[in-house]
């Protein structure tokens, strides 16, 4: 008969290899989720001439998932406790496939960013589930090697979209690109269903909802995101629905912050900010998160837009990047073992903005070999920032707060997406306008005669544009960076695990 100690021993290693399946099923989402908000990206152009919209429109492809996904992502503690682990994961991972295939059948562009705000919505539970999982089903021990694969997959994900998206579009057509979802989110599916198949769910005898924070979270972040998207072509703050809603925004969320700290149960607990560690992560992954989508679409924005580049060409370049992360993923663990995390960020945001400087001069200057290293430095960069970052937000953390934590975790580096998107597009829209007015300003009642130079000068306006952006990008890596270079020297907060 076995002894208790063995029997305990097997007991341990069921339920962590349970722990692990229903992770690695969860890291599958998180694949395919933060996959699906770029993967339309390097097929833009074609989206754009079967629907027959404004190329810069197109940004709503991913800011509609991204708003969907920020909305989602608080609630995603109250799912959580009245759903129970395993019918949440059901119930998310079976929505993201459904809605994906709603996205495949849109008819125009009005009713695709429905369908991808569907899309969002599931997938930002999907990928505050996975960050929870890590804290309540797996042990200390373990954590850094999960949040490494965390890691991996959030910084991986954005460049395979692009890439998969360009080659699946060239050979089977843009719905592909949501099609491609139902064998994913399948597979995904059936591991955490294996994983959690000893979760009983307990239904909770009383379970308080915090309404006032419930709406305001919602109507503040729908109101911004829209105005993000559509203030610049409105006129900003001369246009009354534009005015009216920003204002909206800012008296909802300041709403939504006074009541966090004042409710009893809130549905986030804005308190955990308190831990210096979660702080610094946070504000860090929101300004990698901004830098990091916002490339995703600027890059292939700029590859269409300079160089007529086709979804085969773009995925040619993008995929640099991803060979870049792969070999920094490989040499990860030895990397978190030998280098001080504060210095490892720093690193990431120095090379990240390097790329970043790259793109800036291969805007005005072309060069396919700049390109490449832009991409090599990008995935370099990107890799050595969020990694670390996760694992910064985690191992200060308590079970209890798992849910909180994933939600500030996560919510910031998608608003940070949502955001760098939306600014970075405007900011393009913007320059390119005022250049063009300058550079016309000699030619003023000759258009109709100089076509040529129309083109040339409109061609022109675009470049400096873009190259201006991404100026700006640096700018904000580099203070990043700097800022975990005194954190590091100062000492000003110490990096601890949790015991």
């Amino acid at each position: 008969m076995p002894t208790r100690s063995s029997t305990e021993a097997l007991e341990y290693e069921k339920k962590s290899t349970l722990a692990w399946l229903s992770f690695i099923g969860s890291i599958i989402a998180v694949l395919m989720s933060i996959m699906d908000i770029q993967i339309t990206n390097a097929a833009i152009g074609t989206i754009q001439t079967a629907m027959k919209f404004p190329l810069e429109k197109g940004s709503w492809i991913s800011s509609s998932y991204l708003m969907a996904e920020i909305v989602t992502l608080p609630l995603s503690g109250l799912l959580l406790k009245a759903l129970g682990t395993k019918r949440y994961a059901f119930i998310f991972c079976a929505l993201f496939m459904l809605s994906s295939l709603l996205c495949a059948q849109a008819w125009n562009f009005s009713s695709l960013i429905i369908f991808r705000a569907f899309q969002g919505a599931a997938g930002g539970a999907l990928m505050a589930f996975a960050y929870n999982l890590i804290i309540i089903k797996l042990p200390v021990h373990e954590h850094t090697k999960a949040n490494t694969l965390f890691g991996a997959t959030v910084a991986l994900a954005p460049t395979l979209g692009p890439v998969l998206g360009g080659v699946m579009t060239e050979a089977f057509g843009w719905q592909s690109l949501f099609y491609i979802n139902l064998p994913i989110g399948l597979l995904a599916l059936c591991l955490m269903m294996v994983g959690l198949r000893d979760d009983i769910y307990q239904r909770c005898v009383k379970l308080r909802i915090d309404f006032i924070g419930l709406i305001t979270v919602v109507v503040g972040l729908g109101c911004l995101q829209y105005v993000l998207e559509e203030g610049r072509s409105k006129g900003w703050f001369s246009s009354t629905p534009i005015f009216m809603l920003s204002m909206t925004a800012l008296s909802a969320l300041s709403l939504f912050v006074v009541n966090e700290l004042r409710v009893r149960e809130p549905l986030v607990n804005l308190f955990l900010l308190k831990n210096r560690q979660l702080l610094v992560s946070c504000s860090a992954n929101l300004l990698a998160g901004a830098a990091l989508f916002g490339c995703y679409f600027l890059i292939p924005y700029f590859l269409i837009t300079i160089h007529s580049y086709s979804p085969i060409q773009i995925s040619h370049v993008i995929i640099f990047g991803g060979v870049a992360q792969l070999v920094a993923l490989r040499y990860m663990p030895g990397i978190l073992t030998n280098i001080n995390i504060y210095v490892l960020i720093a690193t990431g945001s120095f090379l990240f903005a390097l790329s970043a400087v790259t793109w800036s001069f291969a805007s005005t200057n072309f060069h396919y070999e700049w390109m490449i290293v832009a991409q090599i430095l990008r995935g370099l960069g990107g890799t050595l920032m969020l990694t670390p970052l996760g694992i910064l937000a985690t191992t200060s953390i308590q079970k209890d707060d798992a849910a909180s934590a994933s939600i500030l975790f996560n919510v910031s580096r998608t608003l940070g997406g949502a955001l760098g998107v939306a600014v970075l597009t405007t900011l393009v829209s913007t320059q390119q306008t005022h250049y063009y007015a300058n550079l016309m300003q000699p030619y003023q009642g000759e258009q109709d005669t100089l076509t040529a130079p129309f083109a040339l000068l409109l061609h022109q306006s675009y470049q400096f544009a873009f190259r201006d952006t991404f100026q700006i990008i640096a700018v904000l890596l580099l203070a990043t960076g700097c800022t975990f270079v005194l954190l590091r020297l100062h000492g000003c907060v110490n990096f601890q695990k949790k015991r």
